[in-house]
């Protein structure tokens, strides 16, 4: 049997937030889905509203991580348990509107070529309408380098494509269940060196992300784990150019600044072996600006070598000045728009109906 849409939906411990986001699930127009539950070790009162959930609806569909825990892991079995011709990955805390579904799924069966879309979403703190920021528009960027910069200026986030089941498998798209964090930066960024198809969609906010307070970026960025993931995410990177097929010398213009940025979030961290890995692959990596590998291997050598804390910092500090037009990572955070800001913009398209000015939030 096959449905129309298959909802993903990774748990654990969510036993706040959980029945909110189901039903919004439940009160789709379009009534061919499957959502699929699958539950992370939950030891809350999760697993009971689960089966509440389960027991009153059929397409609801409970399945348990005995994989390696994690939301990866959970995503990846939604992609190998799913029955449906599409799928939409929704975190347990967020709601999607009535007509998310209907709306995406009419767009992409319009689109046969697209092998996802990406629709906007809009931000909530507490309550849907408490922020007028809305995600996911897109920019006269290449949306592969702004993914490289990081989390500071990604063009979606998890939730925002619609995914063609056939072409995730066909290109063996899979979530990296050793991430610990920036996982949908990884698996977009494969995505898009896949060469798969896709297309913004200017239409009213369809899903609204729940930001929670003790929510940081930085905070990420700074940890152990995070600084892995970085590192993990950089290697990838530098695999990938062998293979690129676009522009090479701007593949390696933009992203030589995260290699450098992994390995300064290494060193922060004092995980020096771990930046040492990271330089020796870019070595053993054609195409790269000689210029950049240098101020690399000096940069990193400075920092392993001066005992001095004090001394390194300095030294540092001029090695990114000299070399900066090589390794400079575009500043900023993570990018939320409001209405009023995109209505300012050039990135509206005329040819659609729902103008970005006219997305309303509240």
């Amino acid at each position: 049997m096959v449905v129309k849409a298959s909802i993903i939906i990774p748990v654990y411990n969510r036993e706040q937030y959980l029945a909110e986001t189901l039903d919004s699930v439940l009160g789709q127009t379009l009534t061919d889905w499957e959502c699929l539950l699958i539950d992370d070790g939950s030891n809350d009162s999760t697993l009971r509203i689960l089966n509440k959930y389960v027991e009153m609806d059929k397409r609801f569909k409970l399945h348990f991580n005995n994989k390696k825990k994690g939301a990866n892991s959970c995503r990846n079995i939604g992609i190998d348990s799913s029955i449906g011709i599409y799928c939409l990955f929704l975190d347990s805390d967020d709601i999607i509107t009535h007509n998310c579904l209907k709306q995406r799924i009419n767009f992409i069966e319009n689109n046969q070529n697209l092998d996802f879309c990406v629709f906007p979403e809009a931000v909530f703190y507490s309550t849907v309408g408490d922020s007028d920021h809305i995600i996911n528009i897109p920019s006269s960027k290449k949306d592969l380098y702004r993914f490289m910069t990081i989390a500071k200026d990604a063009p979606w986030m998890t939730t925002g494509p619609l995914w063609r089941v056939s072409s995730l498998r066909l290109a063996s798209l899979r979530w990296d269940e050793h991430l610990f964090s920036y996982q949908d930066i990884d698996f977009h960024i494969a995505a898009l060196i896949k060469d798969l198809n896709y297309s913004f969609v200017y239409c009213k906010p369809d899903r609204f992300l729940r930001l929670h307070s003790d929510t940081s970026i930085s905070k990420s960025l700074e940890s152990n784990k995070g600084c892995e993931s970085i590192a993990v995410i950089a290697k990838k990177v530098l695999n990938y150019s062998s293979s690129f097929e676009g522009d090479i010398i701007e593949y390696t213009r933009y992203s030589m600044p995260l290699v450098f940025y992994a390995i300064q979030s290494c060193i922060r961290q004092n995980n020096y072996s771990l930046a040492l890995s990271i330089e020796q692959n870019l070595k053993t990596t054609k195409n790269y600006n000689v210029i950049g590998k240098i101020g690399i291997t000096i940069y990193l050598t400075l920092s392993v070598n001066v005992k001095s804390k004090i001394l390194a910092r300095y030294f540092r500090y001029f090695i990114m000045k000299l070399f900066y037009p090589w390794l400079a990572m575009p500043t900023g955070s993570f990018r939320l728009h409001t209405i009023e800001s995109l209505s300012k913009s050039s990135l509206k398209n005329p040819a659609t109906s729902a103008k970005i000015e006219q997305l309303p939030i509240r």
